[in-house]
């Protein structure tokens, strides 16, 4: 048996199973209309998610170096790790390649300070990543 209930301020359903259970289940009506059904927009999402990867600095907070790990993605066989700070000027500039993945930065040069960095290439950038820098 299904039950549904709509109200301008609630709006839910109720569902008994074979077993005798009974569910609630909100609904919410979201106005517009999807354009991509469920399967291809998570097989979009995973796709995205291993194009490529930058880790997180450890260790983080770093007072002298600190190592980021990083994937290169398909189609791609270099890229650069940039490092701004917050004022978005470009403090550090690392060219990278499928040589290695991993790499090994030295704070001693730049103030303390928080940093942000991502991994650009000709194909994708990544998200920014977070590097606090103390002394």
């Amino acid at each position: 048996m299904n039950r549904c209930l709509r109200d301008p301020y609630d709006q839910w359903c109720e569902r008994r199973t074979p077993s005798g259970n009974t569910g609630r289940s909100r609904l919410l009506d979201l106005p517009g209309i999807l354009t991509v059904d469920i399967k291809n927009a998570n097989n979009n999402l995973i796709v995205s998610q291993t194009q490529s990867i930058i880790s997180n600095p450890y260790p983080n907070p770093t007072n002298n170096t600190t190592t980021i790990d990083y994937t290169l993605p398909a189609g791609s066989n270099e890229g650069e790790i940039v490092f701004y700070n917050l004022q978005g000027a470009e403090v550090k500039r690392f060219k990278v390649d499928k040589t290695f993945s991993t790499l090994l930065v030295s704070t001693a040069d730049i103030a303390a300070g928080t940093y942000l960095y991502q991994l650009q290439t000709s194909v994708v950038s990544t998200e920014g990543k977070k590097m606090v820098v103390i002394k």
